[in-house]
């Protein structure tokens, strides 16, 4: 590994870090609150502010991880004090600096570095604001230029604490309007992200829509073939209703990402019977459970109204399904269950859908709901899957979440009941 040489101004470096007093005093929410935005922003794993010293890294706030120091020598940020702008690693593995760096040859087997320095006033770089992944992967201009603004905001805590000594009520003034302004540069990003998804769902409809004419058109066409050719062929013929009646499901579901992309605000008028919904939902997802030799176990009763857009309630009901037979595929034991539980005393039903499957990590978990996150391998999903179909339940008067509290994976899904003699 090579070894990085201090810089020409390390011992006034030093000297400015020991002044500031901050190495080894206790945890501090309002550091901790800009690391966790510089996870969010970035969506890592782990994120951290630290501080660097001559022989260690010591981090005064840290997301995803239970170190409280590191040494130096083995410390990504060692190159990043070195510099006065970004640091970035996008695969450890292939760079020569660091493929044989522990971390990154045993656990927790980094691969990708994202850090900025911590300037102060003076110029001198006193540790770094960082995020790291556990795959490789690139960080846009955008999202760099957030973690140095973010980095300027963690500087000015370091010289205000030491401005302002004891000084608590002064300084928790100050830091209000300083966390006030970093909601709102959140709150922002995430407006950003979820116009790009809506514009992404409305591509997505377009794409989906013009081979799946071609499909329905040839689907049509061999039915009529089979009954006035060859109308013993029962089987084809049935193929093919099949096949015209999933792609009729698709359009509807299509439709409803398509209305949800674009006018979410619009009323949901039609009752539905929930038995019924989930029928189709498993009409659609049949061959794939079978194919993947997942049992399916339902408790479904035949009373439960609600009201709703049918096209888009399969919809989600489709996306939990896949995501658990995804998740079980390679189980030795592979089964879902369908359950449902209704309270009238409080006007909803809850649907829970568990697969044999034992949970998702508490990371994970955490971020899970959020647009664009996805734990699948690069190219291999976007992650807005369970973002939009929480905001589906959402616009429904509900709610969608995971179940931290069962053995298996578990998502519940809860929704207003309707009852024709009140309405």
């Amino acid at each position: 590994m090579e070894k990085v040489p201090f810089s020409k101004n390390e011992a006034e470096r030093l000297q400015e870090l020991l002044e500031y007093q901050i190495i080894d005093t206790p945890p501090d929410p309002r550091f901790d609150v800009l690391a966790q935005i510089a996870a969010y922003i970035c969506e890592t794993p782990i994120s951290f502010v630290s501080l660097i010293d001559c022989k260690r890294q010591w981090f005064k706030a840290r997301v995803g991880m239970k170190e409280e120091e590191l040494p130096r020598e083995l410390s990504f940020c060692n190159y990043t004090i070195n510099q006065m702008e970004a640091f970035v690693i996008n695969d450890a593995e292939n760079d020569l600096r660091f493929a044989d760096n522990p971390y990154v040859t045993g656990p927790p087997y980094l691969k990708f570095y994202a850090g900025v320095p911590l300037i102060s006033s003076r110029g001198f770089a006193l540790g770094t604001l960082a995020v790291i992944d556990f795959l490789p992967r690139y960080i846009s201009p955008d999202k760099i230029r957030m973690l140095q603004m973010i980095s300027r905001q963690v500087v000015s805590l370091i010289e205000l604490r030491k401005a302002l000594g004891d000084n608590n009520e002064k300084f928790f003034k100050i830091q209000g309007l300083s966390k006030s302004v970093l909601q709102q540069k959140i709150k922002l990003h995430h407006l950003e992200q979820m116009e790009l998804m809506s514009g992404m769902a409305a591509g997505m409809c377009h794409e989906i829509n013009n081979p799946l004419s071609v499909i329905m058109l040839v689907a049509e066409s061999m039915k009529k073939y089979f009954l006035h050719q060859r109308p013993q062929q029962t089987s084809e013929i049935q193929k093919m209703d099949k096949l015209i009646r999933s792609g009729i499901r698709i359009e509807h579901i299509v439709k409803g990402l398509k209305l949800f992309a674009t006018h979410r605000d619009l009323p949901f008028k039609e009752h539905l019977l929930l038995s019924e919904i989930i029928s189709e939902t498993l009409m659609m997802c049949d061959e794939r459970l079978k194919q993947n030799g997942v049992k399916l176990i339902k408790e479904i009763p035949g009373h439960i109204q609600f009201k709703g857009d049918r096209a888009q309630i399969i919809q989600v009901l489709s996306n939990l399904i896949s995501n658990s037979v995804d998740a079980i595929k390679d189980c030795k034991e592979k089964w879902i269950e369908i359950h449902v539980e209704s309270s009238a005393i409080e006007s909803f039903f809850r649907l829970r859908i568990i697969d044999s499957g034992f949970g998702i990590n508490d990371e994970v978990v955490k971020k899970m709901m959020r647009p664009f996150f996805s734990t699948k391998d690069i190219g291999k999903g976007a992650g807005l899957g369970l973002s939009i179909c929480r905001g589906i339940i959402k616009d429904h008067g509900g709610d969608l979440f995971y179940e931290v509290s069962n053995n298996h994976t578990s998502f519940v899904l809860e929704l207003p009941l309707f009852e024709p003699n009140l309405h």
